[in-house]
């Protein structure tokens, strides 16, 4: 487990801690609604550009946290 999670960047990382902790304390509904909110950044991040490139490329990804 601890290996995905390098290999993740910080930025998704962080973020889904967040939405998981809203879905333990927030009904269903509102906790995907907040989640929305919370992703719509990160999905625009040069870290959400950097992992695919990298994959195409066949190397490890250098993660940025932006």
């Amino acid at each position: 487990m601890r290996d995905a999670i390098l290999i993740t960047g910080p930025t998704a990382s962080g973020k889904s801690a967040l939405a998981v902790r809203l879905a333990a304390e927030h009904p269903l509904s509102d906790a995907y609604a907040a989640a929305e909110e919370i992703w719509a950044p990160v999905y625009r991040s040069k870290d959400a550009q950097e992992g695919p490139a990298a994959f195409r490329e066949k190397r490890r990804p250098v993660w940025q946290g932006r």
